[in-house]
């Protein structure tokens, strides 16, 4: 069946969720693969609370479980959409990871090292990097803003200093527990994807209530037990595949010492 954002209208009109109905009608589009956000991106829709479209993101923001088990059930990515309903700051607070990691990509081309007078200096160029962004209102490619910022700062003494140290920026502990938080955040998704299970699937396999694991990824809350038993599950699932491998190669070697 093809999707598109009228299918996921209809639905709704059939659940009688009207409010979120009238949110996805102003405002999301569905190209078959995915939702995104049909706004101008140029424009900033949300600055005010009166605005008809802040009210549409609110809907969408609260009901993000609905949005989701729908998005789930045709088989769509919702994560676009949502990526655009956060402002500039809230964008790069859930991809600090993505910040560290393409900032030592640069450090490692122009053979510089981060060398910032304080105590944490991570926090420190991340700080920095924050307070440029806020000067802008419009929505864009944050990467872009990025490499733009680079670009500008690339012989700034006051932040970097000569000679590449290999990796150091990712080894720091401020650093890792970004990433560490990252991962966590996409690691439902990832193991969904990974073991081709919907969310009901993987929380009969890890034991858990379908509900419980939705208020896990819509609250951002990802519970100890619950990343325990999904690395536990990937990790189960990657030695079966190795399993498989050796299993593979064994018939392989048998079948050509036979032929010899």
């Amino acid at each position: 069946m093809s999707v598109h954002s009228k299918t996921i209208e209809d639905y709704l009109e059939k659940t009688g969720d009207q409010e979120l109905k009238q949110a996805f009608k102003a405002m999301v589009g569905c190209d078959g693969e995915q939702l995104f956000n049909s706004l101008n991106p140029e424009m900033n829709h949300y600055n005010k609370s009166d605005n008809h479209y802040f009210q549409y993101r609110q809907i969408l923001l609260n009901k993000k479980a609905i949005v989701m088990d729908i998005a789930d059930q045709l088989s769509i990515d919702e994560v676009p959409l949502y990526d655009s309903l956060l402002t500039s700051r809230e964008y790069w607070h859930k991809y600090r990871c993505k910040f560290f990691k393409l900032l030592d990509g640069f450090l490692a081309s122009t053979n510089q090292k981060l060398d910032i007078y304080e105590t944490n200096p991570p926090s420190a160029i991340y700080n920095a990097f924050d307070y440029w962004l806020s000067n802008f209102d419009i929505q864009m490619d944050f990467i872009k803003y990025l490499e733009i910022w680079l670009e500008r700062n690339r012989n700034n003494q006051m932040y970097f200093s000569s000679g590449y140290d290999r990796g150091k920026l990712l080894k720091y502990e401020y650093v890792i527990d970004v990433c560490e938080n990252f991962e966590q955040d996409n690691i439902v998704k990832f193991t969904c994807k990974k073991l081709d299970l919907s969310y009901k699937e993987l929380a009969e396999a890890i034991g858990v209530k379908e509900q419980s694991l939705r208020n896990s990824i819509s609250n951002g809350k990802i519970t100890l037990q619950i990343e325990k038993s999904l690395n536990l599950l990937i990790e189960n699932h990657s030695l079966k595949e190795q399993l498989e491998d050796c299993h593979t190669f064994r018939e392989a070697l048998i079948n050509f010492t036979k032929k010899v």
